[in-house]
């Protein structure tokens, strides 16, 4: 079960009010640790946008991979957390990770990630969209951690909302 505070320095984490909501995802795996951050907002006249970061790092803390996706239509702040988490499942696929920690600071999609009921809520589709990718991996958590510790994805998702483009980097391509 998700917990209420950061496992690492008990800072309190989801906040979904007010026009721009960010939450983060972390991800480790096969010698790699990054970081998700999903921003959102929304406009009186246009359509709801979200956009994923992804920061890869290896065990040395260095940068190896960066990734950032635009989701258009999206429904909540919910459904551009559960799409970030998403992402970061997949990304871990293409690296070929066999595990895989997924640290995020919505308390509410961690715990849905981490239930194996069917989800009926509102993202209850991108849940299980994440739940069929779990066979990839021997092992795959998700935890909770604060918003403050993805200073650069969230940085890689607001430029992704601003720019309006995807952007994806790897170390040595």
């Amino acid at each position: 079960m998700a917990e209420d505070r950061c496992l690492r320095c008990g800072q309190e984490g989801e906040d979904t009010k007010g026009q721009m909501n960010s939450a983060g995802v972390s991800v480790a795996g096969s010698g790699l640790s990054g970081q998700t951050e999903t921003s959102y907002y929304t406009k009186a006249d246009q359509n709801s946008r979200s956009a994923s970061g992804l920061v890869v790092r290896n065990e040395e803390g260095r940068i190896v991979a960066a990734k950032s996706t635009l989701h258009e239509n999206v429904a909540s702040p919910f459904a551009a957390e559960a799409y970030a988490d998403f992402q970061a499942t997949r990304l871990g696929i293409q690296l070929g990770c066999h595990t895989l920690d997924i640290i995020g600071d919505s308390k509410t999609v961690i715990t849905k990630c981490q239930n194996t009921n069917r989800d009926r809520s509102e993202i209850g589709a991108i849940i299980s969209d994440i739940q069929s990718l779990k066979d990839y991996y021997q092992e795959i958590r998700f935890l909770f951690i604060p918003r403050l510790e993805n200073t650069e994805a969230h940085k890689l998702a607001k430029e992704t909302l601003k720019r309006e483009r995807n952007s994806t980097w790897r170390e040595g391509l």
